[in-house]
């Protein structure tokens, strides 16, 4: 684990938890669509179109910066 992995641990593993609850719930397709949490210091965590949320693992979490100054996007892995 990086330390941009180790720095949003936490919001990307409650992610991770909230893609499969979504999935066992019923409220959203399997591959279907995004989830996503903003952090304080407007990084975008997101999921990766046409994954299974059931099957969402850490390291397919992606990040963007949201930062007016700021173009970069992250894979998580």
């Amino acid at each position: 684990m990086d330390a941009f992995q180790q720095k949003y641990q936490g919001q990307i593993e409650e992610l991770i938890t909230g893609c499969r609850r979504c999935a066992e719930l019923g409220y959203v397709t399997s591959s279907g669509g995004n989830l996503s949490i903003r952090t304080d210091d407007d990084i975008l965590l997101i999921t990766p179109t046409k994954t299974l949320k059931r099957t969402m693992r850490f390291e397919d979490i992606c990040a963007v910066d949201l930062s007016p100054n700021s173009a970069r996007i992250y894979p998580a892995y």
